[in-house]
């Protein structure tokens, strides 16, 4: 993996922890300790914990989002404990990215036209302690560069979009233990390979990072027409149609358009992102017409997230009822009713995919990558509302080919 400018990067890093040392030298005074370190060869790999709730600070040169109230509570490793001898063996097990929109609230009971977004990237990570001495970390040292910003960790993040994250705010991890959990950070623009996690000046480098990004490229990218037989959305509870095939009449519908995917793509999520902020916007100038001074707009939300889990050697197991993938360790990884998926489970076969719906058969694929994609729509009025809630499973080889895809589609209106 490449990354451009890291030395100026790092210089930056090394400055704002300068600052925040000067500043809370004001509140208390650092006891140095000093720790033997590990003997041999390490893997440079640091790792996070758990956080606390923020409020978010910006500083130029580069961008840097730190919590405020860390610079008055927060309780400080000794420096020692920072030097690279001193950190784990750090493991990727899996990465999120994920995207959360909604119009703003104008009162406790109504909203405005002007919509919010939000990235998060989320690193599920195991940290083993391969030092003869006891390891202490805090999420706190921990940053995430992209281009010209960093930003720390935050607990601050769309609690629909993710489960299961858990890092304490400091650990300590034994000799020998390994400790496992999740990161979030808020980021300004969506995931790509230049990503780079740091901890304090220290880079941690993840092997299968750059691949998770090329599993989560290919699944957001594929046609999978090819693989369901289906065009992209369903209009009306009735037809199946590609997007060039939607009338101006299908995306405009009052009070709300009735249109579903079939599965998700990123095309998927743009073009509703762009549906929505159109039919707000239509909405506010009726409103502006008829002059209505408490206007009632719609709600319309979008929550997307993407997990990809990299580098398994995973088995299919056969059955008729569930879709159950395990990797070589036993770990469950997916267990679904197949019921649950209204495209059935596809499965490449000599180039060709052949859909089931039961008699599952057994398949074996090392290397692989398994890629999770949830998507959630809502826009309407509480009680007269079109909703949209879409689990996708896909399986990708080590050449970067679809081998297991299954979606569940969720059409609702109230």
């Amino acid at each position: 993996m490449v990354y451009k400018n890291v030395k100026r990067k790092y210089l930056y890093v090394l400055i704002m922890n300068v600052i925040i040392v000067i500043k809370i030298s004001t509140i208390f005074i650092l006891t140095t300790l000093v720790l033997s370190g590990c003997i041999g060869d390490k893997q440079i790999a640091p790792s996070p914990e758990s956080l606390k709730n923020e409020t978010v600070d910006v500083m130029q040169s580069p961008t840097v989002i730190h919590t405020t109230d860390s610079l008055s509570n927060y309780s400080y490793p000794d420096p020692a404990l920072l030097k690279e001898e001193n950190l784990p063996q750090v493991n990727l097990v899996s990465f999120s990215s994920g995207y959360y929109r909604i119009n703003d609230k104008k009162s406790l009971y109504s909203r405005s036209r002007n919509l919010s977004e939000k990235y998060y990237a989320v690193y599920h990570l195991t940290l083993k302690n391969n030092c003869s001495n006891t390891l202490n970390f805090s999420s706190h040292y921990l940053h995430l560069v992209t281009g010209d910003e960093i930003f720390n960790v935050t607990t601050n993040y769309t609690r629909g979009l993710f489960h299961q994250l858990n890092f304490e705010e400091n650990a300590t991890i034994l000799p020998g233990q390994t400790i496992n959990g999740s990161i979030v950070f808020q980021v300004n623009s969506p995931i790509n390979k230049s990503l780079l996690l740091l901890y304090n000046s220290t880079p941690l480098i993840l092997p299968s990072f750059e691949k998770s990004i090329e599993a989560q490229t290919t699944a957001e990218l594929f046609n999978y027409s090819i693989v369901f037989g289906i065009p992209q959305f369903n209009l009306d509870y009735d037809d199946d149609v590609n997007m060039e095939d939607l009338r101006l009449e299908d995306l405009h519908k009052e009070p709300y358009p009735m249109i579903w995917p079939n599965w998700i793509d990123r095309s998927v999520i743009e073009f509703y992102k762009k549906l929505d902020s159109e039919n707000l916007e239509n909405e506010y100038l009726h409103i502006k017409n008829i002059h209505w001074k408490n206007p009632d707009f719609p709600i319309s939300t979008i929550e997307y997230a993407i997990t990809v889990i990299p580098d398994r050697n995973i088995t299919l197991l056969p059955g008729d009822e569930f879709i159950i993938i395990i990797d070589e360790g036993g770990e469950q990884i997916i267990n679904e009713s197949i019921g649950d998926y209204d495209t059935g489970l596809a499965i490449l076969n000599n180039q060709v995919y052949e859909i089931y719906s039961k008699e599952i058969p057994q398949k074996n694929f090392n290397n692989a990558t398994v890629v999770q994609i949830s998507f959630d729509n809502f826009y309407g009025w509480g009680l007269c509302a079109r909703m949209t809630l879409n689990d996708q499973i896909v399986i990708i080889d080590d050449n970067q080919n679809i081998v297991v895809a299954c979606c569940r589609q969720g059409h609702f209106v109230s």
